[in-house]
């Protein structure tokens, strides 16, 4: 079902650390506060790229499936049985040991015996007497990589000269650093990894860099309310543009259409302080915990730095300045894992919490009943619409707000913000672009994110209805209507469904198929006391704990249930219980959706997979998705419409929003349905569902397989000689 993602000369970075005693959903990994994701970022993610890096990257990007620099995590009483029985000895592999490793010295003792020319520890420890194998910083890695070359390229059959200071034909320094901002220096990193540009720094000392950032901060605090630090950072992501938009003009990136993205997602962060904070504080009994905790939901300026309270104490200040610092640079950390997919730029907005409550807390779950009631949907789409608008106005500068508007991509969200919802320039961001989130609570599945794509993927098959299951876990009459509907299509349509009156009764259904795409059918809700959303099959709910209890795994989810990811405050969804288990992807709910819009739409799912499953239309699961959604709300205008030509407008603009550049045209033609000389409605004026889904995980990387080869015959009939085409003839 998973194919894994991996070629001999990558080099695979291990990080092992004890087990913390205490952890928190609404703080990062203690696993992680060390320095080894940005010791790695500084190393390269295959050893062919010290031959020629910008060679290496247009053969990676020219080979369509995409691979991530391997990181992996293990715990400490993990590490010894899967090194000895699981690493491949004829691989690079460098371990790296967090702060509160109480098996270093038997790994490392496990290292040195095994005899490995490919394995290599970094420590601070003072190991000299068991050979070259240990390193300290990335340049010494490097380093030792080319004094052991020849035993290392013996085992790859590779004869090359590899040269420390690799050539670069492009005129980009990356480490000329024009400032010491923590996102500046995360896409310097990206461009490196771009260009090979590995153990070339002129960049500043330690002690150099503190004085840089401290002046920069102090400047920065003066304009609090510019977004200069980000319109800086923005310079980096417009050389990361330029370079695959060179690569793209070459035709070194595989396409098919005008549909098709030239360039790589962007990897978007808008940190958010989660409204559950506030119930922290009025449980705590220490006075100094519930400061402490004000303090960690402290906002930050247009220009990245911290307004605090004067009065408050100052030692706590610190602590917790040093907090919310630790949980950018996790942040960061990941999305930099991430982006390494696909070199993605990277785009990290100022937190923000209290100043965006007062319009979210519309939308919290102890009102999605009243949600529900048909006369709130004009009140809910202008609420969205001013949280939209508001999202543009305090989080993007103008700069940003350009690229996003001219730049042909798709969007990695990585917040728990419906930034879904943000108008730019009037538009919401989820009808102009492909957008897929992954929750930014809890932290830990950010990181669980990255490694489930890294070590375990799957296409899109010609034959995914065979594995398709649609499940029917309620017997009302609204439910049974649309459980017809779609029935009377199976011949058409060709996958499987099933009536589950129980978990028990669906964990049977599961294994008997293992389907690789599963749609629920049900009704979704809220346990207001432990806060997690669950599913209701029969009379059983399906938490995330039951999903694990019952170790319910499935590759990709669509919830056709109300508000299973709500925004504002839940952090437990039932979307977590399938990730944990090894989901890809999950298109999930913000808000309590009608059983006919719901089963409208799963129905086109699966009338239009048909077509794209077989037909090179999408190139990914996030595109096909996105499409559906997207048109929904397109379909919506001509809800009353009957007559034949303007039904066949709307599939010209149904077809015409394929193509992003014509999706903010359409968006604007629709508020304006007089100068299309049509009954349609203003889409502005419809009740925007397509807008209520949030597709999570990372579908951008689930490849329809007809796609691909597609791409694969189009690059061999380029390559083919006139001679041999002729020969074909």
């Amino acid at each position: 079902m998973y194919h894994s993602i991996s070629q001999n000369t990558e080099i695979t970075y291990v990080l092992i650390e004890d087990r913390p005693d205490v952890s928190s959903v609404l703080l990062p990994p203690l696993e992680f506060y060390n320095s080894a994701i940005r010791f790695v970022k500084k190393c390269p993610l295959d050893i062919l790229q010290l031959f020629d890096g910008v060679a290496y990257y247009k053969s990676r990007v020219n080979q369509i499936v995409d691979y991530p620099k391997q990181f992996r995590f293990m715990y400490s009483d993990q590490a010894l049985e899967f090194i000895n029985n699981s690493l491949d000895r004829n691989k690079i592999h460098l371990f790296l040991f967090g702060d509160h490793c109480p098996v270093k010295d038997e790994i490392v003792e496990m290292i040195v015996s095994a005899k490995s020319d490919l394995w290599f520890w970094s420590s601070m420890d003072n190991y000299d007497d068991l050979g070259n194998r240990e390193v300290r910083n990335p340049l010494q890695f490097i380093q030792t990589l080319l004094e052991n070359k020849k035993e290392i390229l013996n085992v790859f059959d590779l004869e090359p000269e590899i040269d420390l200071m690799p050539s670069i034909d492009m005129n980009l320094n990356v480490f000329n650093y024009s400032n010491y901002f923590k996102q500046s220096q995360l896409n310097n990193a990206v461009l490196a990894e771009i260009i090979g540009n590995y153990g070339i720094s002129n960049s500043l000392n330690e002690e150099e860099q503190l004085k840089v950032q401290s002046e920069a901060l102090v400047e920065a605090t003066k304009k609090k309310n510019s977004f200069d630090r980000l319109d800086q950072s923005l310079v980096l992501v417009e050389r990361n543009d330029a370079i695959h938009e060179n690569l793209s003009a070459e035709g070194v990136f595989p396409s098919l259409s005008g549909a098709d993205p030239q360039l790589p997602p962007l990897i978007l962060i808008a940190p958010f302080h989660n409204p559950d904070f506030k119930k922290l504080i009025e449980r705590s009994i220490d006075p100094k915990h519930a400061e402490i905790i004000k303090l960690l939901g402290t906002e930050q300026t247009n220009n990245f730095t911290h307004l605090v309270d004067s009065k408050s104490n100052m030692e706590l200040i610190h602590q917790s300045m040093i907090i919310l610092s630790q949980k950018v640079d996790y942040l960061d950390d990941v999305a930099y894992l991430h982006s390494s997919f696909t070199q993605s730029p990277i785009v990290r907005l100022p937190i923000r919490g209290r100043s965006l409550n007062r319009i979210l807390s519309f939308f919290r779950p102890q009102f999605h009943a009243a949600l529900s009631n048909p006369r709130n949907r004009t009140k809910i789409f202008r609420t969205m619409q001013k949280f939209g608008r508001e999202l543009q106005s305090t989080l993007i500068s103008e700069k940003l707000c350009t690229n996003l508007v001219n730049k042909e991509r798709q969007i990695v969200l990585i917040s728990d913000l419906p930034f879904e919802w943000a108008e730019i320039n009037s538009v919401p961001l989820a009808f102009s672009h492909d957008v897929c989130r992954i929750p930014e609570i809890s932290y830990a599945g950010i990181m669980s994110q990255f490694m489930s794509n890294a070590y375990a993927r799957i296409n899109i098959d010609k034959d995914i209805l065979n594995k398709t299951l649609v499940v029917f876990g309620n017997n009302e009459t609204d439910f049974q209507r649309w459980h017809k509907i779609v029935q009377s299509e199976k011949v058409n349509i060709g996958c499987q469904f099933a009536v589950c009156r129980s978990i028990s009764e669906l964990k049977k259904k599961l294994d008997e198929i293992e389907p690789k795409f599963v749609i629920f059918d049900c009704h979704g809700g809220i346990n207001k006391e432990t806060g997690e959303t669950y599913l209701e099959i029969g009379e059983d709910l399906l938490t995330t704990s039951k999903i694990i209890e019952h170790n319910i795994s499935i590759p990709i989810v669509f919830l056709s249930a109300c508000g299973t990811t709500p925004t504002y405050g839940l952090f437990n969804s039932v979307a977590n219980g399938f990730f944990q288990n090894g989901s890809l992807s999950v298109t999930s709910t913000y808000l309590p959706i009608g059983v006919d819009s719901g089963g409208l739409l799963y129905t086109r799912v699966l009338m239009s997979l048909k077509t794209a499953s077989k037909n090179a239309i999408h190139k990914n699961w996030l595109s096909f998705m996105s499409h559906i959604c997207r048109t929904s709300g397109i379909m919506s205008a001509y809800n009353e419409s009957k007559d034949e030509r303007e039904l066949e407008h709307r599939s010209v603009m149904n077809a015409r929003s394929m193509y992003f550049n014509e999706r903010r045209k359409i968006y604007k033609q629709l508020n304006d349905p007089s100068a299309l000389n049509y009954k349609a409605k203003k889409i502005s004026d419809q009740f925007p569902e397509y807008l209520f889904y949030s597709h999570l995980g990372r579908p951008d990387l689930i490849y329809f397989k007809s796609w691909i080869e597609e791409v694969e015959l189009k690059k061999n009939t380029e390559h083919e000689t006139p001679q041999s085409q002729s020969n074909k003839i």
